[in-house]
């Protein structure tokens, strides 16, 4: 991949499994911004389980091997979400939330400040805002070590 160095173009990074912090070093090695959203990670029509929300907070989206120079090429990250297989708005709340939150704490705190302990306690009020906004999210399954 050669380098594309214009300062309005960002790659979004769409990449997943086991070749996601290769390209993310690649690209950023030579000199390119990206967008991250690996499929592994950010893609929010893919089914969730009782591990995800977890999975998603503590993965490795930015690899922790990039250069001071590699990671501030990272302009971001973004959740996608195809709709055609979701036939309502409630499905979409349902695959949408809590991820969202998750994903934008990450994105947004530094990875040392970063703690899915204090996550998912500040987690509990955050979802009793979507329930009083009536929003449709994923619940909790409490009988399982988070």
């Amino acid at each position: 991949m050669r380098s594309l160095k214009e300062d309005c173009l960002r790659l979004p990074l769409w990449i997943g499994g086991g070749d996601h912090g290769d390209v993310v070093r690649k690209t950023t090695s030579q000199g390119n911004q990206v967008i991250l959203c690996p499929t592994s990670y950010c893609y929010f029509d893919y089914q969730q389980n009782d591990n995800t929300l977890k999975r998603l907070y503590t993965g490795d989206i930015v690899p922790d091997s990039l250069s001071e120079k590699q990671h501030s090429l990272i302009k971001g990250m973004q959740a996608n979400i195809w709709t055609e297989m979701i036939p309502s708005k409630a499905r979409l709340q349902y695959m949408v939330f809590p991820r969202a939150l998750a994903l934008s704490e990450k994105v947004w705190t530094n990875v040392n400040e970063q703690s899915w302990v204090s996550f998912f306690k500040r987690l509990q009020y955050q979802l009793k805002r979507l329930d009083i906004l009536g929003v449709n999210y994923r619940k909790i399954n409490y009988n399982i070590s988070y």
